[in-house]
C-alpha cells in the first residue's frame, strides 16, 4: 500500500485522532516500517500526516495534538 493511504488509515474515520483502534495502530506501524524501507525522514513523516489532516478541514489545535501522538512511541503498541 502506498504511504500515504497508510498514513490515512492510521486515523479514525470519523474524528481524524491517531492510532485510537487497533486497526489504526497496525496502519500507523506499516506506515513506520514503509517510511524506513522508502527512505523517509521523520520530518517528511511528519509532514505527510500534517498535510493529510489539513485536507480533512482539521483545526490547528488538533492537527498539533496528533502530531504530537504520531512522535509517542506509545501510540504503535496494541496491547499497552
Amino acid at each position: 500500500m502506498e504511504l500515504k493511504k497508510l498514513i490515512a488509515s492510521s486515523y479514525g474515520e470519523a474524528d481524524k485522532n491517531f492510532a485510537g483502534h487497533g486497526y489504526d495502530i497496525e496502519r500507523a506501524v506499516q506506515s513506520i516500517v514503509q517510511a524506513n524501507e522508502e527512505g523517509v525522514g521523520l520530518k517528511k513523516f511528519l509532514q505527510i500526516h500534517k498535510d493529510y489532516l489539513i485536507s480533512k478541514n482539521c483545526s490547528s489545535e488538533h492537527i498539533e495534538l496528533q502530531l504530537e501522538k504520531v512522535k509517542n512511541i506509545d501510540f504503535y503498541f496494541k496491547n499497552d
